[in-house]
């Protein structure tokens, strides 16, 4: 009907300008649809939802976050009613926002768990309705060319959708090995500065203000320590604290954590932990026996206390995860292989 339509035209136009962040506009939209006094008589719960829903998110603009949590309770029945996934998406999305900015944590994590399952639904509903709709048009094509194997061009038909199919093909095995060529050459650039970036750092001449006064002679002393430990094996040692390599040292805690904040840009933590998936990484470079080892075994090796902490440090400091790492690593060294191979052969 006509009320109807202009209904959802004010609905419309309030999102609009929300989206737009012009919400006294939007505001005004509202209030019109208001006026009509048909929300309570009109039985499309569809449109019920859509209007509870818009003004929810309209009172969280406005800090009015009861009245919102009212309209997307009202909504979110509704929506329940219909069973709409998509809705019940955007109406919990809307329930955590308000919770999270009204610092109801519990609530929100409620709600937001709710909309992340509900998310994870619908995306699987939309990959099933482009699997439906390829299917049905992929079964289309296919009565089409039996229909036209009993004409006489159902030669150039066969063609047409034997480029057509190579294309894609050809277009999807780009894409992919665009996708590698770039993670290839970001796991390349990782190994060239590696070392330089947490091994090899000389130590910085950039004056900084000191927070505890370090003799000249010690600092120095300490930092030569410091240059020594780096090339040694003690790093993996998995007792290896902040206060164990001062006692071997022969210097206070204070002094150590200074220098090796000041020098290396990092705490103790850090610089041991970078220490160690320099090591790791220089292993599976240098020695392939090491990429068919597992996790478990490399955490071990390299001095971390457990298989997650090292794969979390690991990808922290790397930025891919162990396996990610191995996996690039090892076509890397299949690839090199290669091109030794056919410059020998040729």
């Amino acid at each position: 009907t006509h009320s109807e339509e202009n209904e959802r035209l004010f609905i419309a136009k309030s999102n609009v300008f929300r989206k737009l962040s012009m919400y006294d506009s939007a505001y005004v939209c509202m209030d019109k649809l208001q006026n009509l006094s048909r929300l309570e008589t009109n039985n499309n719960l569809l449109d019920k939802a859509f209007v509870y829903n818009e003004l929810g998110q309209l009172y969280i603009q406005k800090k009015e976050f009861k009245k919102s949590e009212e309209m997307l309770f009202i909504a979110l029945r509704y929506a329940g009613i219909l069973n709409n996934p998509l809705l019940l998406e955007q109406i919990n999305k809307n329930l955590a926002i308000n919770y999270l900015a009204s610092d109801y944590k519990s609530k929100h994590k409620v709600y937001n768990d709710e909309y992340l399952t509900l998310n994870r639904k619908v995306k699987l509903m939309e990959q099933e309705a482009v699997n439906n709709v390829f299917n049905v048009l992929n079964k289309q094509n296919e009565n089409a060319l039996l229909k036209q194997e009993s004409r006489n061009n159902t030669v150039v038909y066969f063609v047409i959708a034997g480029l057509l199919l190579i294309g894609l093909v050809g277009l999807l095995v780009f894409v992919k090995n665009q996708w590698r060529k770039k993670r290839l050459k970001e796991i390349i650039r990782y190994l060239e500065i590696s070392r330089s970036n947490f091994v090899n750092m000389k130590p910085s001449k950039v004056s900084t203000t000191k927070k505890i006064v370090i003799p000249e002679e010690t600092e120095n002393i300490i930092l030569s320590k410091l240059k020594r430990f780096e090339n040694s094996k003690k790093f993996l040692q998995k007792d290896m604290s902040l206060a164990v390599l001062s006692g071997q040292f022969e210097t206070n805690t204070k002094y150590l954590s200074e220098i090796i904040n000041k020098h290396y840009h990092d705490n103790f933590n850090t610089f041991i932990n970078k220490l160690r998936i320099d090591f790791i990484i220089d292993k599976l470079k240098n020695d392939p026996n090491y990429m068919h080892y597992k996790i478990s075994f490399l955490a071990e090796e390299s001095g971390f206390s457990s298989h997650s902490s090292f794969a979390t440090i690991f990808k922290t400091i790397v930025g891919m995860s162990p396996g990610t790492f191995i996996d690039l690593l090892r076509e890397e060294r299949e690839k090199s292989a290669k091109k030794i191979t056919s410059h020998i052969a040729y």
